[in-house]
Order: C-alpha cells, then sequence, then structure tokens
C-alpha cells in the first residue's frame, strides 16, 4: 500500500501540470476548452507510465547498467522506453477520440493512425525521460541498500573479529594451557635457563596484549598473521617438549598477501588439541601457504581499505599434521568448540562463495585444514610496532627442543 501511494502521488503530479498548461495554451490561443476533456487526454499518458513503472523497476533490476555490458542493456532500456512511448500514444489517442465525442475539442481531422504517430513523436522525448527517470530512482535504491549491506557487513565483521579475540583469548587461558605454561616456565627457571623461561614471559605477554589492545585489523599482512602464530607455537612448543615439531612451508609471494586477523590460529589451535594432546608420540605441525595459480594481476586493498575486484589469482592456507586423524563420525558441528565454524562464517562474510574452509584426512595419517581465499595484496607492515618474525620465501622449521628468536 506505501508503494501504491507512493505511485501515485509521484505520477499525479506531472499530470496536473500537464492539464495546467493545456489550459493556459488554450486560453492564450483561444480555443475551446473543456477540463474534463483535457483531464482524459492528459491523465491517460501519465497512466500508462504509473502502470508500467513496476515493469521498468523489474527490468532495471534485471538489467542494471553496469560494466561490462552497459552498452548491451543501454540499448535495451532504451528499446523499452520507444515501446513504453508507443503504449502512452496509444492510449492517448483513445483517450483524445472519446473526448472528441463529447467535447467541443476536436482532433483536427486526423486519422486515427495518425493521431496516434503524431502522440508518438510528440511524447518520444517525455517518455524516454520519464522511463529513464525510473530507471535511475531503481538505481539508487539498489546502491542505497548496497551501502546498507556493505554498513551492516562491517558490523558483522567487527564483531566477529571482536569474538575471535575474545575466542582466542579463552583459548589460551583455558587452566590446562595457562597452568602448563607456567609450569614450563618454573622449569626452565628450575633449570637456570634463564633465557628460554624470560622468552617465554615474554611471548605470553606480548600474545595477549596484542590481543586485548585492538591494533590489529581486520585484514593484515600474511606475515603478521605469522608471527602471531609463531609466538603461540612457540609456547605450545614447550609444553609438549619433544612431541610437536612445526614446519613452515610459505611461499615469498604470499607474504605480503592479505588475510583475516587470526584466521590460522583456531586451526592450529584444532590441530594441536587434538593431534598432539591426544597421542603420546612426536607429531609435526607443517604451516603452508600457497599462491594459485601465480600473484600476477591480483587485487590490491588501498589504505582506505578499498578492494579492487580480485582475477582468479588464490591464497592457500594449510595447517596439517601427522597424528591419529579424524575419529569415526567426526562431524563439523564437533569443531564448534575449536573455533572452526566461526572461521568459516568469517570467510563467507568477508568473500561470499570464494572463501573457503576445509578440513580433511591427511595422505597418509592426520588432518589437513585448508582455506582458500582471494589473493589480495595489502600495503604496509605490522601494524602497532609488531614487527615480522619472517623473512621473504620462508621454509623453515621451529625447534622443538627450544624457543627461536
Amino acid at each position: 500500500m506505501p508503494f501504491l501511494a507512493v505511485l501515485v502521488c509521484a505520477w499525479s503530479l506531472p499530470a496536473a501540470l500537464a492539464t495546467m498548461e493545456t489550459y493556459a495554451l488554450a486560453r492564450m490561443q483561444g480555443h475551446p476548452f473543456s477540463l474534463g476533456a483535457t483531464v482524459l487526454r492528459e491523465s491517460a499518458q501519465w497512466v500508462v507510465y504509473a502502470a508500467c513503472t513496476p515493469v521498468v523497476l523489474r527490468l532495471a533490476h534485471r538489467f542494471p547498467l553496469r560494466a561490462p555490458r552497459i552498452a548491451t542493456r543501454l540499448g535495451l532500456h532504451f528499446a523499452a522506453g520507444v515501446g513504453l512511448s508507443a503504449i502512452s500514444a496509444l492510449a492517448a489517442t483513445a483517450a483524445s477520440r472519446l473526448a472528441s465525442s463529447w467535447s467541443a475539442e476536436t482532433t483536427h481531422g486526423l486519422s486515427t493512425w495518425q493521431l496516434s504517430v503524431a502522440w508518438f513523436l510528440a511524447s518520444l522525448p517525455v517518455s524516454l525521460l520519464s522511463y529513464f527517470a525510473v530507471v535511475g530512482v531503481a538505481h539508487a535504491i539498489a546502491y542505497f541498500r548496497e551501502a546498507q549491506g556493505r554498513r551492516e557487513d562491517a558490523l558483522r565483521l567487527e564483531a566477529q573479529l571482536a569474538d575471535a579475540r575474545l575466542a582466542a583469548l579463552q583459548g589460551r587461558l583455558h587452566p590446562h594451557f595457562l597452568y602448563n605454561t607456567l609450569n614450563a616456565i618454573t622449569v626452565l627457571v628450575r633449570d637456570g635457563d634463564i633465557t628460554k623461561s624470560t622468552r617465554m614471559l615474554e611471548l605470553l605477554s606480548l600474545m595477549l596484549r596484542r590481543i586485548l589492545d585492538g591494533a590489529l585489523p581486520q585484514i593484515v599482512p600474511l606475515a603478521t598473521e605469522l608471527t602471531l602464530l609463531r609466538q603461540y607455537l612457540e609456547i605450545e612448543e614447550v609444553r609438549f617438549s619433544d612431541r610437536l615439531t612445526v614446519v613452515f612451508d610459505v611461499e615469498e609471494a604470499a607474504m605480503d598477501a592479505g588475510v583475516p586477523t587470526l584466521i590460522m590460529q583456531p586451526l592450529a589451535e584444532n590441530a594441536i588439541r587434538h593431534a598432539v594432546a591426544g597421542t603420546s608420540r612426536p607429531v609435526t605441525l607443517v604451516i603452508a601457504a600457497r599462491v594459485q595459480p601465480a600473484a600476477w594481476g591480483a587485487a590490491r586493498r588501498d589504505g582506505e581499505g578499498t578492494r579492487e575486484e580480485a582475477g582468479a589469482a588464490m591464497l592457500e592456507l594449510s595447517v596439517a599434521d601427522d597424528g591419529p586423524g579424524l575419529a569415526p563420525g567426526w562431524e563439523r558441528r564437533r569443531a564448534e568448540r575449536t573455533g572452526l565454524s566461526a572461521t568459516a562464517l568469517r570467510l563467507a562474510t568477508l568473500y561470499g562463495s570464494r572463501g573457503v574452509l576445509e578440513t580433511r584426512p591427511g595422505l597418509r595419517s592426520g588432518v589437513t585444514a585448508l582455506v582458500r581465499l582471494p589473493l589480495e595484496r595489502v600495503d604496509g607492515g605490522a601494524p602497532g610496532g609488531l614487527a615480522p618474525a619472517f623473512g621473504r620465501g620462508v621454509e623453515g622449521r621451529m625447534a622443538s627442543s627450544g624457543v627461536g628468536p
């Protein structure tokens, strides 16, 4: 009902103005004038515009004037505008014939065909302007809804980022984790290894401070993400001593790729919880990053966060372990406590169908968690003085017998 009211009000105004124009011209030229006939004749054209408005709005939604088919669609809309002019001319001709039958006004001896052509040619500019005015309104509404959707997505992403920070903090403050971390520091101090125990305290303090201070943006370079991940894994390696070995295999082309903050930490935490803590044998954790197919022509994020359209280049991140593997009957809902569901939701919100999280068995044993997302280059280093611990072309190992620099 509100739409119908707006439609009636929108088209009643030009109909009233057209009637006033006809009346004024008739008075100045001394022609016979019938108010009823004039209203009927002038309103017929604008009633057609009002009745066709929903169709025009649907066409504008179905065929928006956007690249890369803007020329083709512009021609389509132009043809539709001409068709609207023809329909309005036929309606105006019928109204003129009806008005001339009961008023003093005449059609100047024109046949119905001639009168229709005359109306068509006279109303063509106004019909085209009216048609594209409706198309413009449809595009304005669409752009407004898109902008509103982007604002809602931004707010939702901020909330999800806050949830990810809190979830990461909760996982690290798990009583067993905190107890074992402090116990490992105690053992190092008791053994007189002041260097390692000091490093452990620094890592724990830095890790918690980075999560809580809100200095990390939504998207960070992969080098920054790996720095945060390494700080977490160094503590875990001390916890599990020789039972955990971490290998980083990261392509040079992937180091400045943009990734969501804390996107890999839940994957590593899930692997350690189920692969390392669940077995007594040594487990190797492989952190890998690959560019598929190549980095050339990828999108780039500017200083204001504006994202260009990405090409075919994709970034693949994986966390693989050679532990006991997935338990029988394992389902995705069991992973909710480990943060995998939240990670999948963030990817879907940021990248749509191009952001994918897969969890699958390894080739021989263990589990591989794989993230695929569009490749985007991020300018600038780590925020807040967080210096990346990785150089270009990372392919190294964190020694399980100690904590690296």
